[in-house]
């Protein structure tokens, strides 16, 4: 039989360390650190949040401490390893298994926490076993040493001071949680006005066909254009606003920091021109690290519990709200996927009602709040900011702006959701009209992306199968643009405009020069490459380079065939062959086929677009090179060719490849460009000439298939065409 534990066998400071451990994750370390990550939802500054619940977290294990003492010593042997089992399960889940996977942006985004299969299970299961395999071990031990209560502490205390030391933008001037709204954000000039709309997700063949199918809306949008040919540049928010406001490509192989990215923006965005000139400047952003130093207000609504927040907030509330979603979060962060599909709640938190940070029932309550409060100014002119839902995935409002009672993704959905968005902004126009202010007023009307949806205009196939075509629709977002005294019917234009064009065009619309051109300096069918890059948006906030695939689009962005791709980018370390070319050794490196990935199935993969494109890696670069490709063409395709570029050079051509009937796969060896090797990871496009269906079946096109993919140095070429 087994003895039972001596009585008071713990030191007092080990009984004492097991209660501060249970308490400094829970109640400290992991709050402190959602706050400081949370910046724009939470109201308590971090440091003062440490330090009251670093106080809580000594006071209720002292508290606990004596009550077990006066409880007993038997009592106090297992609460203690209680209480220690607990923390070291909550410091393994919160501080290790807990960034393993990625949840999503909280963005109003459905989150599909099973999406993650097996893993969800066992994640679940192995914490729950967790509690009584650490307790059984736990209870081995007659005698806690203090080291081992210290050791979740410790992890904690890993994980909060880096982000405690780590820079933080600075809070814009003047602070947006200012109660009072003062009345210059509803001013308006009757000098001249320029209107920057962000209307998240806006997509521009939805917002075409919601203009088309209601001309009596169409009818308030006097003045403006609707570029139908506009490309964005990437398929989410953060990239897309940086390049929307300095007009420069993000730098995605730099990675994401607060610290450059802030004073990039604020030293580089477009709206530093207009404050030079005199501009009242005034934001309503998401984050307030876009707001440029000289802003004259800058009040941040963010939503990224899918609540709009318009100017006027419940902040007798806010500390409330706040210390709630806190607690939703930290138990998000402490809990296994299981749990934290509970604690989500569908975007709507388990304790925090999202509707006590002053949420509105439409989309751009801003927007109303201007019109509702509109005033007219005479000294100076005037600028105005505002970064909404809009759009946003999934669909909420109907046409008349009512909350849909589920949320939805179809495109009927999207199209009446877009229709409730220009509603909007035309009540804005017809006062702005009534007030004799709109001549004077231009507007820029821009989606930072599309809604993932597939365009109604699509030219299919796309070049490469890799390519989603819902992914066009985030790639294509809508550019809406009004120039000064024009009253003309709202206009289509063909022109191939690019996200990095709105800067300069938002400066042309009140004649202030920029150096790159403006969208109306661009000729409708002007030969024009643009450039599109589909990232990864979980190592976006990693701080590390993000992998992306880059896209180069020659033509008119609604044809597929338009769409090539130029880069595959990554942090991996790049193979110099694919043998055989299947999942496991193409999955990240080659875009384009139909990686096969099932045990007897996978010596080979098919070409399912006309394009093949390869990150391969080559070591010594001083050293000429040579492609060999092992690929099959069947009869029904009835021969084939093809074109290599590598890394951007002139294309290397081939003859005309019949169907080889006496050996099943043939070997072609291209030479590659010795001038334009690099050390590791070098780039290869394949086009094709021919994409067909095999016979029997409409549900796929193939162009080759390919056995293998190497790069060997010429001199060890052995096979040869």
């Amino acid at each position: 039989m087994r003895a039972q534990p001596a009585a008071g066998h713990d030191s007092a400071f080990a009984a004492f360390a097991c209660h501060f451990a249970f308490w400094f994750g829970l109640i400290c370390a992991t709050p402190t650190f959602i706050a400081l990550n949370n910046p724009e939802d939470v109201v308590f500054r971090p440091e003062s949040l440490l330090a009251w619940t670093a106080g809580a977290a000594l006071l209720l294990s002292a508290l606990g401490w004596g009550a077990a003492r006066l409880a007993g010593q038997r009592f106090s042997w297992w609460l203690n390893r209680g209480l220690l089992t607990a923390a070291l399960v909550f410091a393994v889940q919160g501080n290790i298994v807990h960034d393993l996977f990625y949840y999503g942006a909280f963005n109003g985004e459905r989150v599909n926490f099973r999406a993650h299969g097996w893993k969800f299970w066992l994640e679940w299961t192995a914490w729950l076993a967790a509690f009584p395999l650490t307790a059984a071990l736990l209870t081995r031990l007659r005698r806690l040493p203090a080291w081992l209560a210290a050791l979740p502490v410790l992890s904690f205390a890993l994980l909060l001071v880096p982000a405690l030391l780590a820079p933080r933008a600075s809070p814009a001037a003047p602070s947006e949680s200012a109660i009072a709204i003062d009345d210059p954000v509803f001013a308006f000039s009757s000098i001249r006005n320029l209107v920057h709309l962000l209307p998240d997700g806006f997509q521009g063949d939805v917002v075409r066909q919601a203009l088309q199918e209601n001309p009596e809306l169409a009818a308030e949008f006097q003045g403006f254009t609707l570029f139908a040919d506009h490309l964005g540049m990437y398929q989410g928010t953060a990239p897309a606003a940086y390049t929307l406001l300095t007009g420069k490509p993000f730098d995605l192989d730099r990675g994401f920091s607060y610290d450059w990215v802030t004073s990039d923006v604020r030293a580089n965005s477009y709206q530093n021109e207009l404050a030079v000139r005199g501009y009242q400047v005034d934001y309503v952003p998401i984050s307030g690290f876009i707001c440029i130093e000289n802003a004259d207000s800058c009040h941040v609504r963010p939503f990224n519990d899918m609540k709009a927040r318009g100017y006027f907030r419940h902040h007798s509330e806010d500390a409330l709200y706040s210390a709630r979603l806190v607690a939703d979060l930290t138990l998000f962060r402490l809990t296994p996927m299981y749990l934290k599909e509970r604690i989500h709640n569908g975007g709507q938190w388990l304790l925090a009602d999202t509707t006590l940070d002053g949420s509105s029932p439409w989309p751009d309550p801003v927007i109303r709040e201007w019109v509702q409060n509109f005033r007219v100014v005479d000294d100076r002119p005037v600028y105005k900011w505002y970064h909404y839902i809009g759009t946003h995935i999934p669909a909420k409002w109907g046409a008349d702006c009512g909350m849909l009672a589920e949320p939805a993704e179809d495109r009927a959905a999207y199209v009446a959701q877009a229709r409730c968005v220009l509603e909007s902004i035309a009540v804005l126009l017809r006062r702005m009209k009534e007030a004799g202010v709109y001549d004077q007023s231009a507007f820029v009307i821009s989606g930072d992306h599309g809604h993932n949806v597939v365009p109604d205009d699509l030219v299919p196939p796309p070049l490469n199968s890799g390519l989603l075509t819902s992914m066009m629709g985030s790639g294509r977002p809508a550019l809406l643009v009004k120039q000064l005294h024009s009253r003309e019917p709202l206009q289509f234009s063909a022109a191939p405009t690019h996200l990095p064009d709105i800067a300069p065009t938002a400066l042309d619309l009140v004649e202030i020069d920029s150096t790159t051109p403006s969208a109306f300096e661009l000729e409708p069918g002007q030969d024009r490459v643009r450039l599109f890059q589909q990232y990864s948006i979980p190592d976006f906030w990693s701080g590390d380079p993000i992998p992306y695939v880059e896209y180069r689009v020659g033509g008119p962005a609604a044809d597929g065939r338009h769409w090539r791709v130029n880069a595959i980018q990554d942090n991996r370390s790049v193979p110099a062959a694919f043998e055989p070319l299947n999942r496991l050794t193409g999955q990240g490196f080659v875009l384009g086929a139909h990686l096969r990935k099932s045990r007897g199935n996978n010596e080979s993969s098919w070409v399912t677009g006309r394009q093949l494109a390869i990150a391969i890696g080559i070591d010594d670069p001083a050293q000429s090179h040579t492609l060999e490709l092992k690929m099959h063409f069947p009869e029904w395709l009835s021969g084939q060719s093809f074109t290599v570029e590598f890394n951007g050079g002139p294309p290397w051509r081939s003859p005309l490849l019949p169907v080889n009937a006496d050996e099943f796969w043939q070997t072609v060896s291209i030479p590659l460009d010795a001038s334009r090797q690099k050390a590791g990871r070098n780039f290869i496009s394949i086009v094709f000439e021919r994409l067909e269906h095999p016979p029997g079946t409409d549900s796929w096109r193939g162009s080759a298939l390919v056995e293998s993919i190497k790069v060997t140095r010429t001199d060890q070429v052995r096979a040869h065409q």
